[in-house]
């Protein structure tokens, strides 16, 4: 190797280094992601037994050991998903999937379950349901 073609190199590194410090700052800006905090939902009642209660975004179920939660969000696009009674199943009126109560696909196109969420209870603010927006 003579002496121009490892200068030639040195210069095509430093031009690459100038490059990637030009780039660095744009390129971390669009692909960084803040972490969304997860919000807490206070239920002042659990539901009565054999009922179910509907929240914008969960629906809240009655257990033994106290309530249990299950997301309204549709895993497969977003939609919201609504309980038919008559059936006893949950459907999302977007693309028609079908879950059963306890959240399972039952008929796509979804492919993961209903997401179930954390019920907490405190006696100052009742029943906490804490949906994961991350």
């Amino acid at each position: 190797m003579n002496r121009r073609s490892l200068i030639n190199k040195l210069i095509g590194l430093a031009k690459a280094g100038v490059l990637g410090l030009i780039l660095y700052p744009p390129l971390s800006f669009i692909v960084h992601r803040v972490p969304r905090l997860p919000v807490k939902i206070r239920v002042r009642s659990a539901p009565e037994k054999g009922l179910l209660l509907i929240e914008n975004d969960f629906f809240l179920f009655p257990d033994p050991g106290g309530p249990s939660a299950i997301s309204r969000i549709c895993p497969h696009l977003g939609c919201r998903v609504n309980y038919n009674e008559k059936d006893n199943i949950f459907v999302c009126p977007c693309h028609g999937s079908f879950f059963t109560t306890e959240g399972e696909v039952k008929h796509g196109p979804a492919l993961k379950n209903l997401p179930k969420l954390p019920v907490t209870f405190s006696r100052e603010k009742g029943y906490i349901v804490t949906l994961n927006n991350g």
